[in-house]
């Protein structure tokens, strides 16, 4: 092998890493786990040096192979050809060029140009289920019922056929309409009364969705029953997806739109600002901007809001605009257990979160989804841009803010603005 890489002037890398660790880490097969772990070292060259194509030797066995092992254990039809002769792995392009090359026809061309090749001995293992249906069926199958003009019928067939599966994939998600904010995935359906094409797209859409953050879907394994079940069954309005992903059922409207909410239940995050470095702060979570001003410093709270009250309620009717009073240092944050607020109206009394959520109807994905702003003296405002949603703490009443204001004698007047990210 390395007298054929000197010839053509070729560099050979080897690497070894812990296969059977990688795979019970990933909970993989180790079938699987060693093509991960190949591909990603794969990548990791081409970006090295820049490389905008990665090639496998994937051949003809290999596609009926693997045609055989989905027929066994896919949960859709789809997949049954789900070795293409390009796609895109973690932003690079993966080719196929032999794909529809018989590996018997490979092997004779190697063996008449006198070229040497590798055997990797676990092939021959018939322990796992690719080599069992090489070794009992697939090379006889080729050898024996193939000729060359049979292999070129086939090659226009299988290449139609994975063209056509391509299409539909590509014609079916396109029959819904998709929004996301903070990571959740509103997949309705206008007009569309036809369960199966619902079912169908969703199946895509969620698959496509989901590549967005994890690399190698396949070991994810969405399953399409859980999805029929789903929409086919009026008494399921959830299932889990995969992992941490859960996806619920909005109950049918007067249009008969239906509505699929893909989420994410463990989003979280955290950012803590220092108010005296910068005026003006931007920060971004998801695909939504906070953007943070620093209006003026007050020095007599009671008397700017006999002032400035009624013109602060006013600006307070823009949805993304909201205004706080805090102190140097603030955090930003998504909710946690045990938290409380004094908020306007309860005149000094704490009221904790989860029973705001409660009285306000909050759904699940919408309690981690809310704005803490928190400073010395605690929650100052709760930001709820799903359900714009926004409430203040007191301040005349709140013994905790008003020793920390005689302490400092001095309090923040911020804007608060929150939009989409357009970019």
């Amino acid at each position: 092998m390395n007298t054929f890489a000197k010839q053509f002037n070729l560099c050979i890398y080897n690497f070894k890493e812990d296969v059977k660790e990688y795979a019970k880490k990933n909970k993989l097969n180790l079938e699987e786990a060693g093509r991960t772990l190949r591909y990603l070292k794969a990548l990791e060259i081409s970006k090295k040096f820049n490389y905008n194509k990665i090639a496998t030797a994937h051949n003809l066995n290999d596609l009926i192979s693997s045609f055989f092992i989905n027929f066994i254990k896919s949960n859709h039809y789809i997949n049954l050809f789900n070795l293409n002769p390009t796609f895109n792995f973690e932003n690079i392009v993966l080719i196929r060029p032999l794909l529809f090359i018989p590996k018997q026809e490979i092997v004779k061309t190697l063996e008449n140009n006198n070229i040497g090749y590798i055997i990797d001995k676990t092939n021959l293992s018939s322990k796992y289920l690719r080599n069992y249906i090489n070794l009992n069926f697939t090379n006889n199958f080729i050898n024996t019922l193939l000729n060359k003009t049979t292999v070129l019928k086939n090659y226009l067939f299988l290449k139609n056929t994975i063209d056509f599966i391509q299409n539909y994939k590509n014609s079916i998600s396109n029959l819904s309409n998709i929004k996301h904010l903070l990571n959740i995935f509103f997949i309705e359906f206008k007009g569309i009364t036809d369960d199966f094409l619902i079912l169908e797209s969703l199946f895509f859409n969620i698959k496509k969705i989901l590549l967005n953050f994890y690399s190698n879907l396949k070991t994810l394994n969405i399953k399409y029953n859980n999805l029929r079940l789903l929409v086919n069954d009026k008494n399921c309005y959830k299932i889990n997806i995969i992992k941490d992903w859960f996806l619920i059922k909005e109950e049918e409207n007067k249009k008969t739109n239906k509505i699929f909410i893909l989420y994410k239940s463990n989003f979280s995050f955290y950012l803590k600002i220092d108010l005296s470095e910068f005026n003006e702060n931007y920060i971004e979570i998801s695909n939504l901007v906070i953007k943070i001003n620093v209006v003026k410093k007050i020095f007599d709270l009671e008397k700017f809001l006999k002032e400035n009250i009624e013109s602060l309620k006013e600006k307070l009717r823009d949805k993304n605009y909201c205004f706080g009073f805090c102190f140097d240092n603030i955090v930003i944050r998504s909710w946690k257990n045990g938290d409380y607020f004094i908020p306007y109206g309860l005149k000094g009394k704490k009221q904790k979160l989860k029973k705001f959520f409660i009285n306000n109807k909050f759904k699940e994905y919408e309690k981690n989804r809310t704005f803490i702003f928190e400073d010395e003296a605690g929650i100052f405002l709760v930001f709820n841009y799903l359900n714009n949603i926004k409430r203040g703490r007191e301040l005349l009443n709140n013994a905790k803010f008003l020793k920390i204001l005689k302490e400092k004698k001095e309090i923040n007047l911020i804007e608060i603005y929150i939009t989409k990210n357009l970019t």
